[in-house]
């Protein structure tokens, strides 16, 4: 059995050639669509989209078949090499640091979606991606982002969960386990991934640890202040009710001053 030990990063790095069979059945569709509404809400005619963190091109994908060009920064150059595989039209993919990227465009809007964020851990960190979105968007133009909600992970605590995932070739057995640090809000989040290759009947045992920070209102509209953005508006991801203790996702839209 091969066996990777712990790596401490805050990206995925081990998982991702196994990314897409762990969130096979994720909405993507219904998250686009609800993405896209916002986007149509505040500017009918926004068409050139940045997207921040898009792993293996998922959400682009689906925002292309809604006519908008898409160009994409990605830290992972093995997850932009899955993104470029999937061939998606009207779809720039680009290696980079969301935190230091720097392109000769400018933007009608900016999305980050599924949590990209939340691995922004430092004050720092958050301020400078946020003002790098904010020099490459024109003038009013939106960054819609979704976060873990500080009340809502203090509220329910984090649990240790265990995923399956059976396909024709691999079964699969994701273990997460949490552990809150208090002080820095912020979610150690220990994985480990057990593979089985049906085929070849080999085992693979991956371990990675991800740090996921959570944010509240105030904390998002003093960043967005200090970056250039206003927040206009803060809403449970997918359903826009109101946030509260039981709003795990919250979607944020900043408006670039």
């Amino acid at each position: 059995m091969k066996e990777n030990f712990p790596l401490k990063s805050d990206s995925f790095q081990l998982f991702n050639n196994y990314y897409d069979l762990l969130y096979h059945e994720k909405d993507y569709e219904a998250e686009t669509e609800y993405a896209s509404d916002i986007l149509r809400s505040y500017n009918s005619s926004s068409r050139h989209l940045l997207e921040l963190g898009f792993g293996t091109g998922n959400y682009s994908k689906h925002l292309s078949a809604r006519g908008y060009k898409i160009t994409g920064i990605e830290k992972s150059e093995h997850m932009v090499t899955l993104a470029k595989a999937k061939a998606i039209p009207h779809f720039l993919p680009i290696v980079d640091d969301i935190t230091t990227f720097t392109l000769n465009k400018k933007f009608d809007a900016a999305i980050s979606l599924f949590h990209v964020m939340s691995y922004l851990t430092k004050n720092t960190k958050v301020i400078s991606c946020l003002k790098q979105v904010c020099r490459h968007l024109k003038r009013k133009g939106i960054f819609i982002f979704d976060v873990w909600y500080t009340p809502a992970v203090y509220s329910q605590q984090p649990a240790s969960k265990v995923k399956h995932v059976n396909t024709d070739t691999y079964e699969i057995t994701r273990i997460a386990e949490p552990q809150v640090n208090y002080e820095e809000n912020i979610v150690e989040v220990n994985y480990l991934l057990i593979i089985k290759n049906k085929i070849s009947c080999h085992h693979e045992v991956l371990k990675e640890t991800h740090y996921l920070r959570h944010f509240s209102t105030p904390e998002i509209k003093l960043l967005a202040n200090l970056s250039g953005f206003d927040l206009v508006r803060s809403e449970e991801f997918l359903t826009a009710k109101q946030p509260c203790n039981d709003t795990w996702g919250v979607c944020y839209i900043l408006q670039k001053k």
